[in-house]
């Protein structure tokens, strides 16, 4: 596991930092259309997703719903949650979608609404007892001590007793006290564990801790949708219900448009804060609303947009703002920071000697002390611990009566040294541009993906890909005219070059698809980014188009071992194709990313047993996963498709795949030549002891042979590298790793 314990991350109270939310929480997709409610203003307009009768819509007025789901679920006692967002907004966020997600989850399950207001409401409120953690405590951003570990788990009981005063109902009380059990009974302070923990706590631990994975951290970043379920898949009967685990993955795997609108209806309209006062025996409370000044939207525009990481510091230290700049600068996303204490160690700030700056010296305090600004050649730490030459300007903020306020700090990149992101904007000056949307053309875009590609493996980087296409853009053309449509493809691209970060690229690939690559970007913060884009371009009226809208349908996928640029634009395009099956106008996520090493090359111990026992084999590795057989299946499939492979024959627990000579793999000589090549799989089913099961904790073993179609080709100088960066794709693909020769018997050889 990840996390200092082990246990899947979560926010219990094992876990020693707050959960946070992204820019626009949206990373359950069993939720995306519901957080829609949350994070825009006003139900959305109706975009442009059926025939032209449809395209009517009318003006929606501008209002903050955060506060208005909390107060609808829970009445007067919504000032709970209004106190635990106003202690940690990214705390009270996550709770937020923790709470819409159980909602969903009971939805489908057809829970009565009894059942269902109190795994809402527990959920909404399982973290409240953080309230009651010091300020130092829940917003360090670096690891605790055991004394400060102690502290934190101390919110658990704080919350149940919050709770108990406010009179919340024992079924609720139950739900929230059960949340932290394991379900094999591991955790020897509660008196329960297996079937007979309350559905809803064995419910709020599964969502919980994917929530948690999914979400920026300080010192790490989100977990990809894959990678947060295989977590869970690893400690189904354990610390989660293995079968309410599968189920999740299958809720998460659907996006069921009619689920989210039946959700959205009951947290927005049908509840009524009356009734949640019954419950709690108090009465009604009104929210604030949010300043939507067209001053403030100049400011953020202008915030988010400079080339200068700025932050802003008030005066008691906490951050207040961090924008988009100071993300790319140190890697730590505004998400992990924001309402955190400022101190020199977060960004492992050095003076020009190379000297760490203390928390005396910091020249944040010193402004906000003295009320003088100070400008210096500084060093800190950027994505991938990659040390940074900034110039360091912080400048105090003094209200006319001499009142200090906090402090404004901006970095400027010092660096002369070019860099990944350096090397793609060159490619960008020398591109050829789309005659229409001034963006790349697809020539350039192939050109761009193979150097894309070739880097971020070579240098063990994230890399994203995003496809995005105009949904129903025939009938656009059909009822505006083609160079209304033009326009549309305009504006379009104008949207993802306005999305675009420092070394991104986007091109048209063709007709109304688009593609972006994103460098230094992993699949959630694609996916997260994506998904920013989709509701923005259905929100936005286009005014060659009657001020009607328009949605587009968006593919992600990250660079994972064993891509070739192919693997990875196909996987990409399967996800757009999925998007459009599921309905259009949505972002899906494919792939795992880099979560491992590169296979390595094979050792003289396998390459001498080869040449003596195996002289036409070229590969011969076992794999073991612990997601289940069937789901091993449908990522095999993916692999299949993505590498334009062919499966030969299927008998009992073996298949044969076959691989053609066209795919292509980086030449390391001149005159080599793509092998074809044979692989077979072969399943078995086992428990982590060995023994053949189908109950928890069982895991699959794939078997893995690999040998071209001509015996001749052994010989070949780039068999061997084509071989293995099949075997890579496959692990990446299949969410496996390798057992070591050590664990391998004679009989298994």
């Amino acid at each position: 596991m990840h996390e200092t314990q082990q246990s899947v991350p979560s926010d219990v109270p094992s876990d020693p930092h707050p959960a946070t939310s992204p820019t626009a929480d949206e990373k359950l997709t069993a939720l995306r259309s519901l957080l829609n409610h949350v994070d825009e203003d006003g139900p959305p307009p109706t975009p442009i997703s059926q025939p032209p009768a449809s395209l009517e819509t009318t003006a929606v007025p501008r209002k903050s719903h955060e506060h208005h789901l909390a107060e609808a679920r829970l009445g007067i006692a919504s000032s709970l949650y209004v106190t635990l967002r106003a202690k940690d907004a990214p705390t009270a966020n996550h709770s937020l979608r923790v709470a819409l997600a159980c909602s969903a989850w009971s939805l489908s399950r057809n829970l009565s609404l009894v059942q269902r207001d109190q795994i809402e409401i527990a959920a909404l409120l399982h973290d409240i007892g953080k309230v009651g953690v010091p300020d130092g405590v829940l917003q360090k951003p670096t690891a605790l001590n055991g004394e400060e570990s102690a502290l934190m788990k101390r919110h658990w009981p704080t919350g149940l007793n919050t709770l108990i005063a406010c009179a919340a109902p024992p079924e609720i009380l139950e739900v929230v006290l059960y949340a932290p059990a394991w379900y094999d009974g591991s955790q020897k302070t509660f008196d329960r564990n297996g079937r007979d923990l309350p559905l809803g706590a064995r419910m709020l631990a599964i969502v919980d801790a994917f929530d948690s994975m999914t979400t920026d951290r300080v010192y790490r970043r989100a977990y990809s949708r894959e990678r947060a379920l295989t977590e869970l898949f690893d400690y189904a009967g354990t610390q989660f219900d293995p079968e309410l685990v599968q189920e999740f993955y299958e809720l998460d795997a659907l996006d069921n448009a009619k689920l989210h609108t039946s959700v959205a209806q009951r947290w927005l309209g049908q509840l009524d804060p009356q009734m949640a006062n019954a419950r709690w025996n108090l009465g009604h409370t009104n929210l604030g609303s949010v300043d939507n000044s067209i001053d403030s939207l100049f400011n953020e525009k202008l915030f988010d947009s400079m080339h200068d990481g700025v932050v802003f510091v008030d005066a008691n230290m906490q951050i207040t703002r961090w924008n988009q700049a100071s993300d790319r600068l140190t890697g730590l996303p505004a998400a992990s920071v924001l309402h955190k204490h400022w101190i020199p160690n977060l960004v492992n700030l050095c003076d020009d000697k190379d000297m760490t700056v203390t928390a005396e010296s910091c020249p944040v305090g010193k402004a906000i002390r003295t009320g003088v600004q100070s400008l210096q050649r500084m060093s800190i730490d950027g994505p991938r611990e990659r040390r940074i030459a900034v110039d360091v300007h912080v400048m105090p903020v003094v209200d006319r009566d001499g009142t200090t306020h906090g402090a404004t700090l901006v970095i400027h990149d010092a660096t002369s040294v070019e860099n990944l992101q350096e090397e793609v904007e060159t490619l960008h000056r020398k591109a050829t541009r789309d005659p229409l949307t001034k963006v790349f053309n697809r020539a350039e875009f192939d050109r761009g993906h193979a150097k894309f590609v070739t880097n971020h493996l070579s240098r063990g980087r994230p890399g994203s890909l995003i496809i995005c296409d105009i949904d129903h853009f025939k009938v656009i053309n059909d009822t505006y005219g083609h160079q209304t449509g033009d326009k549309a493809l305009v504006n379009f691209a104008a949207l993802l070059q306005r999305s675009c970060r420092r070394g991104d690229f986007v091109a048209r690939y063709g007709g109304e698809e688009f593609v972006m690559l994103c460098a230094e970007c992993d699949n959630a913060n694609a996916a997260a980014r994506a998904e920013k884009m989709r509701i923005e371009l259905s929100n936005t009226r286009q005014p060659a188009l009657n001020r009607k809208q328009i949605t587009a349908s968006f593919g992600v996928t990250e660079i994972q071992l064993g891509d070739t640029p192919e693997t990875m634009l196909r996987r990409a395009d399967r996800a757009v194709y999925q998007a459009k099956a599921m309905g259009r106008n949505t972002v899906v996520q494919l792939g795992c990313g880099i979560t491992g090493e590169e296979t390595s090359e094979p050792d003289s111990w396998w390459s001498t047993w080869f040449q003596k026992n195996r002289p036409h084999m070229l590969l011969e590795r076992p794999l073991v996963t612990s997601v289940p057989l069937n789901i091993v299946i449908e990522k095999l499939r993916g692999f299949v498709a993505d590498n334009d492979a062919k499966i030969v024959t299927v008998e009992e627990n073996c298949v044969m795949i076959s691989f053609g000579g066209n795919t292509k793999l980086p030449q390391r000589r001149r005159g080599d030549r793509a092998v074809p090549f044979f692989t077979e799989l072969t399943f078995q089913d086992t428990s982590a002891d060995g023994s053949s099961t189908a109950k928890s904790n069982a895991r699959t073993v794939i078997y893995v042979k690999i040998r071209p179609k001509r015996n001749r080709d052994c010989r070949q100088r780039n068999a061997m590298d084509r071989a293995h960066q099949l075997f890579s794709s496959l692990q990446a693909y299949l969410m496996a790793h390798e057992i070591t020769p050590e664990e391998i018997s004679d009989s298994e050889l």
